[in-house]
């Protein structure tokens, strides 16, 4: 679109692309126009608002092609201030309150539903276990429907593992729903405040003053007329994206597809309408020159030497001498920095991580509102080979846990942020991804697993004194824990699990694990053929193979504990 008057185009530039930073946006432009041979003052004019442009960022250049016959003499930014009415404003910030309040009482609406799911859920297993407790009804009662079907359900355990699968589940959907009404409601009422705060700033003044920003290019166009291109890029404020995961372990095939997003929400005065969007890592607010350090003085405080000058003088005029606490002159310049200042020294990393800057493409063109909502587009799918694991700590937690660890085998660095498992299409937790390189290892927590248990039975605790022919005798105590594996996998997998042995920082109190022993810590293999170790804070691990089946698994660990009669030892 343009207007040709004398020397004098307008032109209103398309936004094509959009490089997404951290808390900002660079944004890309084109604008074409058929131009003659000459001298040509070209009007940028854009459909909504530039006034948020960073004017230290502003770049114009002639499009590859045409840029031979092209001459920029001059960029310059025009500046109009207008006035408006704000009665508009406040009808449409009106109607968007209505609009969230009516969203929060529809999620509020949900939480109650959700409510009374989960109360009815809690009474029927309630139930079940005052009717598992009793013993079985007897034949006399068979008399009536309803009794012979509870009769028959509590006579045949078999099918009482459906039932509460069933309970179970429903009851972890019920409260994941809670937990997602809970947040969806939490940004509703932040978005709820924020309009009406800026509602409120809007009424108390009739009329809002609006800044109108436009591009001046002077160019000259040399030998023959040319079709002009020009692309217009700055970074703006008013924008973000993180990263978003959707892991999906399958344990049949030992895989995980992996799907890498970017969630992207903006604020700035245009929409972003089919554009080739690009995130990045980049932080370009920052600077790139490395900070210099100033010379650090200390000295005495008070300075004897500007001290004794004004003591004398004060003596001299017969005023009282000064007392200690009043003696500390605060405006010397040769005093001592405070410690804040050193403080101030720290410097942040231009990169998040490492030096290192990353930019993903998205695939298509991509459509963002500036409503401030996110967006979620895709990055990437890949799908990586897995190890299932499971883990146990007994001495803390009775339940074992199940964990899938794989590398990082595509040419994308996963950036730290929130991820949503799933293990055979059943969602099963939200957790957090940390930094992962290309080639790097990385691990998902895949939640609770029962159909392995680890049970830690303390077998024997004892405490006996050993006397010694010339030294005073000393008190020893045994203890003795027995762990029993049990469970049915399907796939060959590996469990680790995990105690402690006590530390003592006192040379006289000896701690001494005696099974599994140190030869076979040493060697890390166990009589029975079980992988352990023992690091240098206490932690022992067992490694045991999980076979295909019933697995029945039964081992000792044993320490002593030995010290003088005469101390008390306490923590054991």
């Amino acid at each position: 679109m343009s207007s040709v008057s004398s020397d004098h185009i307008e032109l209103i530039p398309s936004l094509k692309g959009v490089t997404v930073f951290s808390d900002r946006a660079q944004l890309a432009f084109v604008a074409s126009t058929a131009l003659e041979c000459g001298t040509h003052i070209i009007h940028l004019r854009p459909e909504g608002n530039w006034e948020d442009m960073m004017t230290n960022t502003l770049l114009v250049k002639v499009q590859d092609g045409s840029n031979r016959h092209v001459a920029v003499h001059d960029v310059r930014l025009k500046h109009t201030d207008l006035t408006e009415e704000v009665r508009k404003g406040v009808r449409v910030l009106k109607d968007s309150i209505d609009e969230l309040q009516g969203k929060i009482d529809a999620v509020t609406d949900k939480k109650k539903v959700q409510s009374a799911v989960e109360a009815a859920v809690e009474k029927i297993e309630k139930k079940l276990m005052i009717m598992g407790e009793r013993d079985c009804p007897s034949r006399a009662h068979k008399q009536l429907t309803d009794t012979t079907a509870i009769t028959l359900f509590l006579s045949q355990p078999s099918s009482w593992m459906e039932l509460i699968c069933f309970i179970s589940g429903r009851k972890r959907h019920v409260r994941e729903c809670l937990l997602e009404l809970k947040d969806e409601e939490t940004k509703l009422q932040a978005s709820l405040s924020k309009l009406q705060e800026e509602l409120g700033e809007m009424q108390r003044g009739k009329r809002r003053q609006r800044r109108n920003t436009t591009v001046e290019v002077t160019l000259t166009v040399r030998e023959r007329p040319t079709e002009l291109k020009l692309n217009v890029s700055f970074v703006v404020t008013g924008a973000s994206w993180k990263p978003l995961y959707d892991m999906r372990v399958s344990s049949s095939t030992s895989t995980m597809d992996l799907t890498y997003y970017a969630q992207v929400q903006q604020r700035t005065p245009i929409d972003w309408n089919k554009v080739q969007l690009k995130v990045s890592t980049a932080a370009p607010h920052f600077g790139t020159q490395p900070p210099k350090l100033a010379t650090w003085r200390i000295s005495l405080k008070p300075p004897i030497a500007n001290l004794k000058p004004r003591l004398l003088a004060m003596n001299l005029r017969g005023m009282p001498m000064p007392c200690a606490a009043r003696a500390v002159d605060t405006t010397d310049c040769n005093a001592a920095p405070r410690e804040a200042r050193v403080k101030q020294a720290i410097v942040s990393s231009s990169s998040p991580f490492s030096g290192a800057i990353s930019s993903f493409h998205v695939l298509g063109l991509t459509t963002v509102r500036n409503n401030n909502r996110l967006v979620k587009v895709a990055i990437a799918k890949q799908t990586f080979p897995v190890e299932l694991e499971y883990h146990a700590v007994p001495k803390s937690d009775k339940r074992v846990f199940r964990t899938a660890k794989a590398k990082n085998t595509s040419p994308y660095i996963f950036l730290p942020g929130k991820s949503h498992i799933f293990v055979d299409s059943t969602f099963m937790c939200g957790s957090r991804l940390d930094l992962v390189p290309a080639g790097a290892d990385f691990s998902a927590s895949l939640g609770a697993d029962e159909r392995v248990e680890v049970v830690r039975k303390e077998v024997k605790r004892t405490r006996s004194i050993v006397t010694r022919v010339v030294r005073s005798p000393l008190v020893r105590m045994d203890h003795v824990y027995e762990f029993s594996v049990k469970g049915t996998v399907q796939r060959e997998t590996t469990l680790l699990v995990r105690d402690q042995c006590p530390l003592s920082p006192d040379d006289e109190v000896k701690v001494c694990v005696v099974e599994p022993s140190s030869k076979a810590l040493k060697g890390r293999l166990t009589a029975d053929g079980m992988k352990c170790a023992m690091d240098q804070m206490g932690m022992i691990e067992w490694k045991l193979k999980l076979s295909p089946g019933a697995n029945n698994h039964v081992f000792r660990y044993a320490f002593q504990v030995e010290h003088p009669e005469r101390l008390t030892v306490r923590g054991v």
